[in-house]
């Protein structure tokens, strides 16, 4: 088991690198609107992962189990007569070369390697954020850029007692009456209690 200390320590280390990704992420400028939405991404991303961290180093500091205020116990306890001051440091020092001679080849930092993939140092993250960008939209978003309205015009469509079916641009201009009244003031009040409508 870490130290709670050097856990907290970490974790203040992990999101201050956060805090220069979402930097280095938000300064690049960007040639295309792809770029840039996929740049948005990943600081979306980056912010979700720095507001994780924060709320763990809360709930760390907050201490609820008492095992940080233990630990600050052990590290300062008032010296022993005929006890090293070190010993506990020696104890420590044993348990992490013990760890180490076991597990030789083991990572160290796993940060460094999320850290990257972020960032899209790596050549394979690249594709699949190229892939996750394509997801987020259809081919008419035109990535972002025009809002697609055919799902939620196929839904509309499929209302029940749905007084009469308009066509996709029939239903972009009710939409653009939205300024003037109320949305979908045509509607029967039996539509708008089904449960279809409130989807």
């Amino acid at each position: 088991m870490d130290s709670i200390i050097e856990v907290q320590r970490q974790t203040h280390e992990e999101i201050e690198r956060f805090e220069a990704a979402l930097s280095t992420i938000l300064s690049r400028t960007h040639k295309t609107h792809k770029s840039h939405i996929s740049a948005e991404h990943k600081a979306s991303d980056i912010l979700d992962r720095i507001v994780a961290r924060s709320v763990y180093l809360q709930n760390a500091y907050d201490d609820i189990d008492g095992t940080r205020k233990a630990e600050i116990d052990v590290l300062s306890a008032p010296q022993i007569p005929g006890q090293n001051d070190l010993d506990e440091f020696y104890a420590r020092m044993k348990k992490v070369q013990e760890y180490h001679t076991r597990y030789p080849n083991q990572v160290i930092n796993g940060f460094d390697i999320e850290l990257a993939g972020i960032l899209g140092e790596e050549e394979n993250d690249e594709i699949e954020e190229e892939d996750l960008i394509n997801t987020l939209f259809s081919g008419e978003e035109r990535y972002g850029l025009c809002l697609d309205l055919y799902t939620s015009h196929t839904q509309y469509n499929n209302l029940r007692h749905l007084p009469k079916r308009l066509q996709y641009l029939q239903y972009l201009d009710a939409l653009a009456a939205v300024e003037d009244n109320s949305l979908h003031s045509e509607l029967t009040k039996e539509c708008k209690h089904s449960k279809e409508y409130e989807k």
